[in-house]
């Protein structure tokens, strides 16, 4: 599974994480931005993009969905019970119109996607959450600060198991 040819080398390129980029030669965007928003704290992780909607969360927990086209906020909810926000990018599952976020607070969330809605939620007890959630056809695979992964009924997200990752 791990390829060193394959691997992102702006976040560090392999598990040691000393992989440096020197140079990376861009052009610079020309003309004003179509549309900006402002969020209470800065964003944790990049946003999850699906069908004209963007969905963020800053790292006060304040999770928000935008229209791409003209930067229209669509709905606005807090996320979490602690108010610690996200570090990991929301998973949109655009056929089910929800919206999975892991939380720094120990949690993930299941949101409607047309509102903001909490729909479920799955707690780990005492673990936060620091991967955004990976969506299989009968799963949902989160992993916490302390290298525990959990496997979670996708529709439900009741535990199904949970194991220590490997070293």
């Amino acid at each position: 599974l791990y390829d060193p040819d394959l691997q992102n080398p702006e976040v560090g390129g392999g598990p040691t994480r000393r992989r440096v980029v020197r140079k990376i030669a861009l052009a610079a965007p020309k003309g004003e931005p179509t549309w900006r928003l402002r969020t209470e704290q800065a964003l944790g992780a990049p946003p999850a993009v699906s069908n004209g909607v963007a969905v963020l969360v800053d790292t006060s927990g304040q999770m928000v969905a935008v229209g791409t086209r003209l930067g229209r906020v669509r709905w606005r909810t807090q996320i979490g019970s602690t108010g610690r926000g996200a570090m990991t990018t929301p998973t949109i599952i655009q056929q089910e119109r929800r919206v999975l976020v892991s939380s720094g607070d120990r949690g993930l969330g299941s949101y409607d996607l047309t509102n903001g809605n909490l729909q479920r939620s799955f707690g780990t007890g005492d673990n936060a959450l620091t991967t955004p959630p990976l969506v299989t056809a009968d799963g949902v695979f989160v992993g916490s600060a302390t290298g525990r992964i959990y496997r979670l009924d996708r529709d439900q997200l009741t535990l199904r198991c949970s194991y220590p990752a490997a070293a």
